[in-house]
């Protein structure tokens, strides 16, 4: 699959899937999403590597479910807000 193909199915741009390859090479190869890391997979066409980009539909699989949100609910705090302020808030008078 081509590259804009890849991106429309991922719901992203294509120039979206170009940044994300930076930034995979800048981490060995690897992007990390929910703390999850993927290794970045394509192959290019063409000599010396100079041609399209491809992508395999089970990486494009593997990267979509690790994009998927997975939030867990954060614990209610039962601190005060702004505890440290200790002059009382407003506007001041004049």
């Amino acid at each position: 699959m081509n590259s804009s193909e890849a991106a429309a199915y991922l719901g992203i741009t294509t120039k979206t899937l170009y940044k994300w390859k930076r930034q995979a090479k800048s981490h060995q190869g690897f992007l990390i999403f929910n703390g999850t890391a993927v290794r970045f997979r394509y192959r290019q066409t063409g000599v010396a590597g100079q041609g399209r980009i491809l992508f395999e539909m089970k990486w494009l699989d593997e990267l979509k479910n690790a994009m998927e949100c997975r939030y867990t609910k954060q614990p209610v705090s039962r601190t005060k807000p702004l505890n440290n302020i200790s002059v009382s808030l407003g506007v001041p008078p004049s």
